[in-house]
């Protein structure tokens, strides 16, 4: 079972799936443990947060998440753990057109992606190899 708290040097000893070194996130958790004189134990880069949160519900290691995305659906199959000395601070921004209408081209975009959600939500949530 899991803790409800972690130490990094504890996060330090676990198998970690995390984020390839160009992406933001990864830049984050990298400083985070240098800072601290400690080094992560990266067993797989995955860029997917949706991929890496299957493979941990398989068990092949741990993620990093955002409280937000911790979700009822998601309790009864992973454990959680605050880390208690992690001095990260991540806001996420969403961008979007400064002024006007957004273009037909955007409009069918959004709508596509809308449409296409459901499906691939209900995909995500199936077991492995199904």
């Amino acid at each position: 079972p899991m803790p409800e708290t972690l130490t990094l040097a504890d996060v330090s000893r676990l198998p970690l799936m995390v984020a390839s070194p160009n992406q933001s996130m990864r830049h984050l958790i990298d400083a985070e443990f240098r800072a601290a004189g400690l080094k992560p134990n990266v067993v797989m880069e995955v860029n997917s947060f949706l991929l890496q949160r299957s493979l941990a519900v398989v068990g092949t290691g741990c993620i990093f998440m955002s409280a937000i995305v911790i979700r009822d659906e998601f309790r009864s199959q992973l454990g959680f753990a605050t880390i208690s000395d992690s001095k990260i601070i991540y806001t996420l921004y969403l961008a979007s057109r400064r002024a006007g209408q957004p273009t037909l081209a955007a409009k069918l975009m959004a709508r596509m992606i809308r449409q296409s959600m459901d499906p691939v939500r209900q995909w995500m949530m199936e077991p492995l190899g199904v």
